[in-house]
């Protein structure tokens, strides 16, 4: 695990990481904020970010959820799972924490095949 972390946060951005930080801050569900009307309104040709309609979203939808996550809580994803219109499995395991989903070592068992089998049947 020391190894793991010392690499953290390997596989994202700054630029990701400032975006979940805005996401937290301003408690909506929107693209990265440049930090200047001028700036956002030549990204998206608007002042403000645009809110990510997750209700628009037509795909299906799996979700796993762990009961020790620290950064995803379950009033959060209440709120989350209100909006998704087309949620085809969810899988609540309540001793995983966030890293679980990657790390864990019971997560072949217990995600990975079920996703496989998600995807073949939707593919």
């Amino acid at each position: 695990m020391d190894v793991y972390v010392a690499h953290s946060p390997a596989g994202t951005s700054v630029k990701n990481l400032v975006h979940w930080s805005q996401v937290y801050h301003k408690n909506r569900f929107q693209a990265y904020d440049y930090g200047t009307k001028e700036k956002n309104m030549e990204k998206y040709n608007q002042v403000t970010p645009p809110i990510y309609k997750i209700e628009d979203i037509k795909i299906p939808i799996a979700l796993w959820t762990g009961g020790e996550d620290l950064f995803v809580n379950s009033r959060d994803f209440k709120a989350l799972k209100l909006q998704i219109s087309n949620l085809i499995y969810h899988q609540h395991i309540p001793e995983w924490q966030h890293l679980d989903y990657i790390w864990g070592l019971d997560a072949t068992e217990r995600m990975y095949m079920d996703i496989i089998k998600i995807m073949k049947r939707y593919q």
